[in-house]
Order: C-alpha cells, then structure tokens, then sequence
C-alpha cells in the first residue's frame, strides 16, 4: 500500500514537471480524492522553488491547496468504490 502510493506520488510529481498539465491534473484530482495528500503540497511548492519566480504567485502551491480542500470536501458527499 504505502509503496504503491509513494510510486504514484514520484510519477506524479514527475508528470507535473514533464508533461502537460492535460495530462497530471486528473491524476491529481484522483490522488487527493483517494489519500489524504497533504504531500501535494510539499511538490507543488518544490514544482515552484524549482520553476523559480515565473509569476508573483505559486500557482502550483496554491492550485494544489485548493485541490486538496475540494477533495476532502467532496468526499464527504461523493461515495466511489
């Protein structure tokens, strides 16, 4: 379990830096509707330090706590299994 998720938060975070984001924002949206991915966060502000100063913003950082606060909030109202 923690090795398949640690996995899929590396490729995650891989993916946010490779490809477009088309591509990681679903993979993103299933991973913090799946863990509780505080992680995310901790990447998207590694995705910004890394990227440097591209806007006065850290979009990523900030995208990823809006994620992670919409996910916990609909898991309380959706039931997938």
């Amino acid at each position: 379990m923690i090795v398949t998720r640690s996995l899929f938060f590396i490729g995650l975070l891989l993916a946010s830096i490779f490809l477009t984001p088309f591509i990681f924002v679903p993979l993103a949206v299933f991973y913090a509707y799946r863990y509780f991915a505080i992680e995310l966060l901790v990447g998207a502000f590694l995705v910004d330090v890394y990227f440097g100063q591209a806007s006065e913003w850290p979009l990523y950082t900030l995208s990823a706590f809006a994620l992670i606060l919409a996910a916990e909030i609909a898991k309380k109202y959706i039931m997938i299994q």
